[in-house]
This record gives C-alpha cells, sequence and structure tokens, in this order.
C-alpha cells in the first residue's frame, strides 16, 4: 500500500503541544504558537502571495465539514466550534478559518490548504514547542 504525502505528519498520537506547528514551503516558512494563529498566517501568506484566487471556498476537511468558508458554519449548518475571521486583502471579502483542530490535524490541513494555493511543501518542520 502506497503512503500518502502527509506520512511523515504528526498523527493523532502526537497529543498536546510537544511538537512545532511550523511548515516550510517554496512560498516561504509559516508557524503559530496556537492552531488558530498557525491557519490564520497559513491563510495570510497566501494571501499576501496574490494565491487567494486558487483556493477553492469553501475549502473542505471532508465531505461534511470546512475548513475554510464564506460563513462560519459547515454545510448542514452546524456552526464552527472556534473561528477566527480573516478579511482578504486582494479582496476585502471575509473569510471564516474553523480553528477547532488538534494540531495534528491543523499541520495536515495547513500544508493542504498551500498546496491548493500552488506552493510546494517542502519540510514540516521538527522542533519541540513550549518546554
Amino acid at each position: 500500500m502506497m503512503r500518502d504525502r502527509f506520512h511523515n505528519f504528526p498523527t493523532a498520537r502526537d497529543t498536546g503541544t510537544g511538537f512545532a506547528l511550523a511548515v516550510n514551503t517554496s512560498a516561504g516558512s509559516v508557524s503559530g504558537d496556537t492552531v488558530p494563529e498557525f491557519l490564520l498566517n497559513i491563510i495570510r501568506l497566501i494571501d499576501k502571495k496574490g494565491a487567494m484566487g486558487k483556493l477553492e471556498i469553501p475549502f473542505c476537511t471532508s465531505g461534511t465539514n470546512y475548513l475554510v468558508a464564506r460563513a462560519p458554519e459547515h454545510p448542514t449548518g452546524k456552526k464552527f466550534g472556534s473561528i477566527v475571521r480573516y478579511e482578504m486583502r486582494s479582496s476585502g471579502e471575509t473569510i471564516y478559518i474553523n480553528t477547532n483542530h488538534p494540531r495534528f490535524f491543523a499541520i495536515r490541513q495547513g500544508a493542504r490548504l498551500l498546496e491548493a494555493a500552488g506552493f510546494r511543501l517542502i519540510e514540516v518542520k521538527e522542533a519541540k514547542a513550549g518546554g
């Protein structure tokens, strides 16, 4: 069986803050101390590089959940558990980032966002977060 391109990423077994929320991409490095900060910084980088138009919004994590949407809710109408509001500098449009995720999931979904925007993932940083 072929492993997916995220096989070196942290998994659900890697709980807590024992790993950094940080990636290196062809567009630059992105990091954050918390899941909301990390995902917001990814969106900021994509917007700064003028690649927001490449993202399909809403951006799904699965068939029934959104990571990024134009309203802070999933297609079922269920509200995001935790959100960050972002006004795109490229268009002035407001989008909402669902930040109600564990750290390992944020790294995977952040990498998916970057790839969808056309940026190549170089590495997931392995530095330990916190102390």
